[in-house]
């Protein structure tokens, strides 16, 4: 028959619980009962089991519920200490420790005894030594491992640096690079050319009147802000254009909604690549 594996205790009941024996029987429970690997734990109507198992989990049951103790959900006690003993004759046991303390091997001793060439035991059969269990405590691993402190480190720049100090002295490298730097402090210059030929617009003109101007140290594509301003300060007219070849122009500007007789200033401003403002 296969030895019985303890694998939980009874650690609390309210109202009734058992166990369910084989023939179909059902076996009242106590607290402190050992519960074995294979019993089927029955809980009552209006009823509530915990087990406690070795390696600290709670399995609680409830009211009409039933658990099978089975390896998937019980872990095994731990073997009592007594359980790891030798089970053989006094004089067996003195062979296995004399043999074990002067480092010969067991294989010989065992074989022997097993094959029933030695002197039989009190029941007939052959003496020999049977293991049933092995108990042994096991110390935590435990790893060892250094944190470099101490230990020297190339520095980017040149030198060394303890690891201690790493952080802080990569954070404090810098990388050095290249590059082309133009420097560009002329200021451009801008013009406004005569408007209609005579600075002066007359009724066949003011329907579409152009205005342009020339520009110097100013690159393509730059653009050109002009407004048309009366006496009063007032911006009656803006547009804008764009520079070609230090050359701009706006056609086709309708001033045909101005009054008669009054002057205007026309102003135009404009900025290089670089920022710098054009000067007149």
């Amino acid at each position: 028959m296969a030895d019985l594996i303890p694998v939980a205790r009874v650690s609390a009941i309210q109202g009734k619980a058992y166990i369910k024996q084989p023939d179909g029987s059902l076996r009242p429970l106590q607290v402190g009962d050992v519960i074995f690997e294979g019993d089927i734990i029955v809980a009552a109507s209006a009823s509530r089991v915990e087990l406690g198992t070795p390696d600290g989990r709670v399995l609680v049951l409830r009211a009409n519920e039933t658990l099978t103790m089975d390896g998937e959900v019980s872990v095994a006690l731990p073997p009592d200490r007594t359980e790891a003993a030798l089970t053989s004759g006094a004089a067996d046991v003195s062979r296995v420790i004399k043999a074990i303390a002067s480092g010969e091997s067991l294989d010989e001793l065992l074989d022997e005894t097993a094959a029933g060439t030695g002197t039989p035991g009190a029941d007939g059969g052959p003496s020999f030594v049977r293991l049933l269990r092995i108990a042994e405590s096991v110390d935590p691993l435990a790893f060892e491992f250094g944190t470099g402190r101490g230990r020297v480190i190339e520095e980017a720049g040149g030198g060394a640096v303890s690891a201690g100090e790493g952080l802080l002295a990569l954070a404090e490298i810098s990388l050095a690079g290249s590059g082309t730097v133009t420097l560009d402090t002329s200021a451009p210059t801008i013009s406004i050319a005569v408007v209609a030929g005579n600075d002066v617009i007359d009724d066949a003109e003011d329907n579409s009147v152009t205005l342009s101007g020339s520009t110097s140290g100013v690159e393509n594509g730059q653009t050109v802000s002009v407004t048309l301003v009366n006496a009063g300060g007032t911006v009656v007219y803006s547009g804008t254009a764009t520079v070609s070849n230090n050359a701009w122009s706006i056609p086709g500007v309708d001033l045909s909604a101005l009054p008669d007789g009054a002057s205007y200033t026309v102003t135009a401003s404009v900025t290089d690549a670089a920022g710098n403002a054009a000067t007149p």
